[in-house]
């Protein structure tokens, strides 16, 4: 994910420096522009690749994470352990949580850098340019409606609040668990 943000986010440079040269000639422009478009086309179906392999196992390890959270805390809760015993619980309960806060840390530069891209078209010197430029760029910024995001298990989006959600969810079972106890 972060080498398809990445690629977004260069890809939003390139755009903004569409048509800012006032040397190139007007059909030059247009290719720049086509050639943005065809790289934009290019990273969705990347991502729609990355889409396809990373699903279930993100779903599997948000599933995952949440219930050793919850589980460590618990030790950490009811163990009557020395400093060491509740450091390893805590260096631990901090590695379970870094399992999925890249993921959802990329994921949500995606979502901001994807979003970004409408911004980008506009800001490329679009003014003084000929009409084909202007209903390609309409059509491009069109197209950039979409969010490009991660799903996982093809329903929640790989994001921060996907991530804080984990956590309550965690905290929750957490809570149940003491009360029952």
């Amino acid at each position: 994910m972060l080498i398809l943000t990445s690629h977004v986010k260069t890809l939003n440079t390139r755009i903004r420096k569409v048509g800012a040269n006032s040397t190139k000639s007007a059909n030059r422009s247009v290719q720049d522009l086509i050639q943005c478009i065809k790289d934009r086309q290019m990273l969705v179906l990347y991502l729609r690749t990355v889409q396809k392999l990373t699903s279930a196992g993100i779903f599997i390890q948000f599933f995952t994470t949440g219930i050793e959270a919850c589980i460590s805390a618990v030790c950490v809760f009811f163990v009557e352990g020395n400093f060491f015993e509740l450091t390893y619980l805590g260096v631990y309960f901090a590695g379970v949580i870094a399992e999925i806060f890249f993921y959802c840390y990329y994921g949500n530069e995606l979502i901001y850098e994807s979003q970004s891209m409408t911004n980008a078209i506009y800001s490329c010197d679009w003014t003084n340019r000929d009409e084909k430029f202007k209903k390609i760029l309409l059509i491009f910024m069109q197209s950039t409606q979409t969010t490009m995001s991660i799903k996982a298990g093809g329903y929640f989006t790989v994001s921060l609040s996907t991530f804080v959600t984990v956590m309550k969810s965690s905290y929750s079972l957490f809570a149940l668990l003491i009360r029952v106890t």
